[in-house]
């Protein structure tokens, strides 16, 4: 019962099993995601269609809909457990009542069920944050950030490269091969996620990513300039710039960057 960090739970989720209420937090939606199966998962199972879970829009979402799910108990699986998702819980925390009965029941909340909230601000100074942190579990699903306001920790992003690597993809990452992604990616958690699952393909279980597999597979094509989309184009080879133009995007570049190439 505790507020931490999304990376902090992904190490180990064993040790952070689903409380009654459950909050995760941030703008990453990959960490989110990781998250909320793991918790599924805890309470579900592997199967997550045998026992079918609930969730609602925060913006459509009425207390009433919401209460009745967390009264019913699950009909399926052995433990009995039914788990409700509220995504996008901000526009439905916004309003004062639902607020206020949200209090209520995460003071008292001691049953089976399981609700889990998404939202993309979660104010440490409100009543509601301090009741989920005593007694719930609440997971801030922002990238680390550094000593100066809004600066990423990349340091720590590729502490956690090197630990996540190994758990999701079953590789390790040999020296330097974390600095090498994130100099070629930038902090972007998802995407990084994405480039290790292309890495892995190319080595045998338990095998090892070099700093050059990084800049041979990941950077090779990713190196690529809107110059050379420009250059295809004027040559009269539309498809080959097409396709160039898709890997660019695809890899991360950003849209404005490459408009102004």
């Amino acid at each position: 019962m505790a507020t931490l960090h999304a990376f902090e739970f992904l190490a180990e989720p064993e040790r952070h099993p689903p409380q009654p209420v459950n909050v995760l937090f941030g703008g990453e939606a990959f960490l989110i995601g990781e998250i909320w199966r793991a918790l599924r998962t805890q309470v579900l199972g592997d199967d997550p269609e045998a026992v079918p879970h609930t969730s609602f829009e925060g913006a459509q979402c009425e207390w009433r809909e919401l209460a009745d799910e967390l009264a019913t108990a699950g009909l399926f699986g052995a433990s009995g457990r039914r788990v409700v998702l509220l995504r996008d819980a901000d526009s439905f925390l916004g309003r004062e009542a639902n607020r206020a009965r949200l209090e209520d029941y995460a003071t008292a909340a001691k049953g089976k069920n399981v609700l889990v909230l998404t939202a993309s601000t979660w104010a440490a100074n409100t009543r509601l944050y301090k009741i989920v942190d005593a007694g719930g579990l609440q997971v801030d699903c922002r990238p680390p950030t550094g000593k100066r306001k809004g600066e990423i920790d990349e340091t720590a992003v590729a502490r956690w490269l090197e630990r996540w690597a190994p758990r999701r993809h079953g590789v390790k990452l040999g020296r330097g091969a974390a600095s090498e992604l994130l100099e070629l990616v930038g902090p972007e958690i998802g995407l990084l996620d994405q480039d290790l699952a292309k890495l892995a393909l190319y080595l045998e279980p338990g095998g090892t990513i070099s700093g050059d597999m990084v800049r041979e597979i990941i950077g090779g094509w990713r190196a690529k300039s809107a110059w050379d989309v420009v250059d295809a184009a004027l040559e009269g080879r539309t498809a080959d710039a097409l396709l160039e133009l898709e890997r660019l995007s695809e890899s991360g570049e950003h849209p404005i960057a490459l408009l102004g190439q």
